[in-house]
């Protein structure tokens, strides 16, 4: 079983049926083993710089994460490629595919947790060639999909089959956001 998360965030944890961690392996680090996380890329920052050192810290484990698209990594837990401690998603779409799968007679997960929301934001520069169109989106004069549906609008963002909730504006300038 793994501990699955996502962003609606729910987390999954991944325990044999005597509750020890399955990936625990000796480390040179300390004698407990080590913890495999995955994770939406979205939330790098904070298991790479936050979460994870305080994890070792607080518990003697090693921490080794490793961060995919959502549902990248969901396909790659059905798929056989991975077997983390734990899953952190974002969105719950990843997780409904995990817990309606069997793996020798189980599901890879029973139950998840949602303990956040994220909202979806559009970035653009002052700079921008659509900057009044989109504060007319801001304000309500018109929908913002009708700016990014608008002839020339660059609208970048990851794999959505992959990863479906990160997502990032660009605008067509060379000059980044």
């Amino acid at each position: 079983m793994i501990l699955i998360a996502a962003l609606t965030i729910t987390i999954v944890f991944s325990t044999s049926l005597n509750g020890r961690i399955t990936n625990a392996q000796p480390s040179q680090q300390n004698n407990k083993g080590k913890v495999f996380a995955m994770y939406a890329a979205s939330l790098i920052k904070t298991f790479e710089q936050t979460l994870g050192p305080s994890f070792e810290k607080k518990t003697g484990y090693t921490y080794v994460g490793e961060a995919r698209g959502s549902v990248q990594i969901a396909n790659m837990i059905i798929d056989g490629q991975r077997r983390p401690d734990i899953f952190v998603s974002a969105g719950t779409i990843p997780i409904m595919k995990l817990l309606n799968q069997q793996q020798q007679q189980r599901p890879f997960a029973q139950w998840l947790v949602k303990f956040a929301l994220a909202e979806m934001v559009i970035a653009y520069s002052p700079t921008s060639r659509y900057h009044l169109d989109l504060e007319k989106a801001k304000s309500g004069q018109i929908p913002w999909y009708q700016v990014l549906s608008q002839p020339g609008f660059k609208f970048g963002r990851t794999d959505p089959d992959l990863d479906p909730t990160y997502t990032i504006m660009t605008r067509t300038s060379n000059k980044g956001f």
